[in-house]
């Protein structure tokens, strides 16, 4: 059993279904065949009374052709009226397109050269900004002490007095300086020096 659910089909109905639109350029043909025919036809029956009759029993085959390639013409020119007022408002429909497309590229052009300023504007500001925060960072901060001068040398101490003569290295520079026999036992700077000839007296002069 067929399923019906989806609506008779052409092969159960033949009737049901409209007939296809014939298209543009068909319609056109039988329009333009159709007002020639129309044209013939009034130009047949444009005569006296006494034409008219002969012409009712006459055929299309006597009207001339010139009535005929007139009506043709007649009918071309308006066709190609038809076509060019199409062209027309299809160049003008290219032209809003265009006009469109160009303003679309002309804002993009600023966009992006705006959006190039204001990139470099807000860097200038960031580096002026960063400039200023550490000059004044730096006016805040507390000077630098000043390095702090090495201390002097101090002078030697002199030598603390122990009642003895200074000490040299020989006799003879003791001797030089003025100073002098001393003699074992009494002066302690006996110890000092070699007693050479062991008299108990060393630096003699």
């Amino acid at each position: 059993m067929a399923d019906s659910s989806n609506g008779p089909s052409l092969e159960q109905y033949p009737g049901y279904f409209p007939a296809a639109k014939p298209p543009f350029w068909s319609r056109l043909k039988v329009g333009l065949a159709a007002g020639v025919f129309g044209l013939v036809v009034g130009a047949s029956g444009s005569g006296t009374s006494e034409d008219v009759r002969p012409a009712a029993a006459s055929t299309p085959d006597a009207v001339s052709s010139a009535s005929v390639e007139q009506a043709v013409d007649e009918a071309t020119e308006e066709l190609q009226d038809e076509i060019q007022e199409r062209d027309d408002l299809l160049d003008k429909q290219e032209q809003v397109v265009e006009q469109k497309t160009d303003k679309v590229k002309a804002v993009r052009r600023t966009l992006v050269s705006a959006r190039k300023e204001a990139k470099a504007s807000l860097a200038k500001a960031v580096a002026q900004a960063l400039s200023k925060e550490r000059a004044r960072v730096a006016a805040l901060a507390p000077p630098a002490p000043a390095p702090t001068p090495a201390p002097a040398p101090k002078a030697p101490a002199p030598a603390a007095s122990t009642g003895t003569d200074p000490r040299f290295s020989y006799c003879y520079e003791a001797n030089d300086a003025g100073y002098g026999e001393y003699v074992r036992g009494k002066d302690p700077e006996y110890d000092w020096y070699r007693d050479n000839d062991n008299d108990g007296i060393v630096c003699e002069f």
